[in-house]
Parts: structure tokens; C-alpha cells; sequence
């Protein structure tokens, strides 16, 4: 008699992107089959089954998932906001636990983050929800400076900022953009406040106890027009400190079970005011590939997937703040409008010793290449993960290298005095 096969552990992936390549990483690393869920028929990221299917269709995901016999699903992973739905059915399916299903026909509405951190004291600013345009939101302009944006979209699209006092004009034309990127047609006007953005990447169990695994200072471009579009993201950087993270923790994971999250990862966006107020921004029931895996690892000292799939079969989460003593940036590279490459180069070459990048993407720093305004986070031009000691990451020492790597790539068509 032949020998009875044991099904072997898989991720099921759904989104075969190459930012995934972090995830997958993990996955293997602890022995796992890939199953990756992605209607292209052909995938750039390494994998053992595809299931060629929509990740909007999650009955059908199901149906193929349990007729791969020879795979047993110990969870599923997205860093897409669409597949969100899908892969908490998966969860739920194969694992036994999930988001509330009661949560999940609102979980990307912003208007329902809002309401639940209103009614907790959560949120701190002002922030109303319109089916389109309105009389009503002439005032509010009038009064606040504003962000206007699309209840349920996401990757920056849609979204307009507009100075107190802004026309009609603008003003109905910022709400026609964010209603058109807005799948359920519902757009938020809120009240713009300068601040520092923050991320933080959280984990919480179906008893309500929520990890938090890294927190990023966020940085924008001023390549753009009147939108936000975030160029770094620092985790662990020696700017906060430790008594600063842990009060932001504490913020994050109240807003994390506010919305009523359960099973699930967060990626929380959190506004820090002048005064250090918090203010929540939105939550997703998701972490994003290159952040669930190396960036938060680096700064936490565990592995968030691994951690995750251990909380779908079972195991609780702590309440705490995991920490280390190292720093690691998502950085993007911001290139100034009008400009083009002149010569071969990266910014890793001006970088300290002890600062290294685990994964990039540098093909349109090719020569020849020309640099426009970025309208949402898909046009910027390639990335590094970084990853070094948290005592020599600092902000400073990354911009100092940019600013020799701006110099070097653009020569002096940009302007100024090329490095040697």
C-alpha cells in the first residue's frame, strides 16, 4: 500500500505582486507552500499553486483552495484593500477565525472609522462624510483649512487638500475627483492639520489583545499638487523615543479595538499635532507587503507573519510594544519635476557602513529617464528597504545621502554642481 501523503502547511496569497516578495520570504523560511491567488495567467512572484481566479470572488477562491488536497491553508495573507473581504473568508473558512462579519461590508469605509473613534474621544478633529457635493461643506471650508477624499479608495487617489477659504469651484471639482476614486461614492471632508503623520502595525487576537510591531515616522513629497503622497517610511527611528512609542502604541491599540477589530492584522494612520495630541487618520485590517516583512521584523525583533498565522490557529497576542535596537525605511525615491537621469546610480552607494538595502527597485533610475509630478503612491519611481543600527539611521544621515544621490543621478541638468 502506498504511503498516505500529509498535506503540506500553505499561505494563501492573494495578489501575486512583487512587493509580496517579503511575505513569501517567511513563508518559506518556515517550510510553507505558496498558493498564489491572482487572476494574471502569469505571476512574477515565486509560488507553488496559482489559482487563477478574481480576488473579489471568494466563493470560487474557497472551492479551488479546498480541492488542493495535497495543501492544508493555515491562512491567508493581502496587502490589496479589495482582497480584504476575500481573505477573511479564507480565514474564516479554513482557520476558524476571522473579522466580525458584521464589520467587514464597512471595513474600508472611512466614515465608519470616524463614527467609532468619534464616539470614543478617538479623533480630535473635524471630519464629516457627503454623498457628492454640497452647500453645506462651503462653510466648513471657510472655517479649515481641508482634505477631501474618497470614503473607501486607496494608494492617495482621489484625495485633494485645499486652503481655508478655497472657491466653490475648487471645492466641487476636489469633490468630483474623490467621488470618482470612491467605490461606494461617499467622500470625506475633514479638517487639514499640520502635523507629523505616524504608522503603526498592529496584531490583535479574538480576546481583544493587540501587539503592536513597529511604528514609522512618515514623510511626504513636495513633487505633487495638493495631495499627500508619503516618500518615506521610518520605523524605529531614533527621532521617537521610547516613552513616545509607547504612548503611541497605547493610542493605536485603542483605536484598533474602537473599530471593533478582532483576527486580524492593522495598519493604522495616526496624526500627531503640534501640541502631541493623536488624532486617528484611518485603519486597514491589513499590513503591506515590504512592511509586514523584512521592515517591521527589523524593528521588532519577531516575525509578524509568523506571529499572525500563530494567532489564526489559535495562539493568543500580547498587549505590548515589541522593540529593538534597530531602524528600518521604506524609502521612495522623490524626484524633482522636469528633471532626468544622467548617470547609473543608487542611493545605497552614499549611504553609512551598517546601513544596507534588503530589497529594491531601481529601473527607472536608468539614464534618460524623466520625472514628473506624482498624482497617487503608484506613480513614484522605485524604492530601497532599509535596514541598519537605529543609533546611525537617523533621518539626517539618510538625507544627507539623498542629497549626494540627487546630485550624482541628475548632474548638472538639475542645477547644480554634479559629485564627483
Amino acid at each position: 500500500m502506498a504511503p498516505i501523503s500529509t498535506p503540506a502547511p500553505a499561505l494563501a496569497l492573494l495578489s501575486a505582486s512583487p512587493f509580496n516578495r517579503g511575505i513569501v520570504a517567511a513563508a518559506r523560511q518556515r517550510g510553507l507552500q505558496i498558493i498564489a491567488i491572482d487572476r494574471n495567467a502569469t505571476l512574477e512572484l515565486d509560488h507553488d499553486h496559482h489559482v487563477r481566479v478574481d480576488v473579489l470572488d471568494y466563493p470560487e477562491i474557497i472551492r479551488q483552495l479546498a480541492a488542493l488536497t495535497q495543501c492544508r491553508i493555515i491562512g491567508a495573507y493581502t496587502s490589496a484593500d479589495i482582497a480584504v473581504r476575500a481573505t477573511n473568508e479564507i480565514n474564516r473558512h479554513f482557520c476558524g477565525r476571522a473579522v466580525p462579519e458584521a464589520l467587514l461590508d464597512a471595513i474600508l469605509s472611512k466614515e465608519t472609522m470616524t463614527a467609532a473613534w468619534r464616539r470614543d474621544g478617538l479623533l480630535n478633529r473635524f471630519s464629516q462624510a457627503f454623498a457628492g457635493f454640497s452647500p453645506e461643506i462651503l462653510p466648513l471650508v471657510a472655517q479649515f483649512d481641508v482634505i477631501i477624499k474618497p470614503d473607501d479608495s486607496s494608494s492617495s487617489r482621489g484625495i485633494t487638500i485645499l486652503d481655508r477659504g478655497a472657491s466653490s469651484a475648487d471645492v466641487e471639482a476636489a469633490v468630483a475627483q474623490a467621488k470618482a476614486a470612491s467605490t461606494d461614492g461617499r467622500v470625506l471632508v475633514e479638517e487639514f492639520v499640520q502635523g507629523r503623520e505616524l504608522t503603526v502595525e498592529m496584531l490583535g487576537d479574538d480576546a481583544g489583545h493587540v501587539a503592536v510591531y513597529g511604528i514609522s515616522l512618515k514623510t511626504h513629497t513636495e513633487n505633487t499638487i495638493r495631495n499627500k503622497i508619503a516618500v518615506r517610511l521610518h520605523y524605529n527611528p531614533p527621532e521617537l523615543d521610547d516613552a513616545e512609542q509607547a504612548r503611541i502604541a497605547e493610542f493605536a491599540r485603542a483605536c484598533f479595538r474602537s473599530f471593533g477589530l478582532r483576527n486580524s492584522m492593522g495598519h493604522l494612520e495616526v496624526l500627531r499635532k503640534p501640541d502631541g495630541t493623536l488624532s486617528p487618520v484611518e485603519i486597514n485590517s491589513r499590513s503591506a507587503g515590504f512592511v509586514a516583512c523584512p521592515l517591521v521584523d527589523e524593528v521588532s525583533g519577531r516575525s509578524y507573519v509568523a506571529d499572525y498565522l500563530a494567532m489564526l490557529g489559535g495562539a493568543p497576542v500580547a498587549d505590548t510594544l515589541f522593540g529593538s535596537d534597530r531602524s528600518a525605511m521604506y524609502f521612495f525615491y522623490d524626484l524633482p519635476a522636469g528633471s532626468a537621469s544622467q548617470h547609473a546610480v543608487n542611493l545605497t552607494e552614499f549611504l553609512p557602513d551598517g546601513i544596507v538595502s534588503l530589497y529594491h527597485n531601481r529601473t527607472r533610475l536608468a539614464p534618460g529617464n524623466r520625472y514628473a509630478l506624482l498624482t497617487c503612491d503608484n506613480d513614484r519611481y522605485g524604492f530601497e528597504i532599509l535596514a541598519g543600527p537605529r543609533a546611525l539611521m537617523t533621518s539626517a544621515a539618510i538625507a544627507a545621502a539623498e542629497v549626494t544621490f540627487l546630485g550624482r543621478l541628475l548632474g548638472p541638468a538639475r542645477g547644480g554642481v554634479s559629485p564627483a
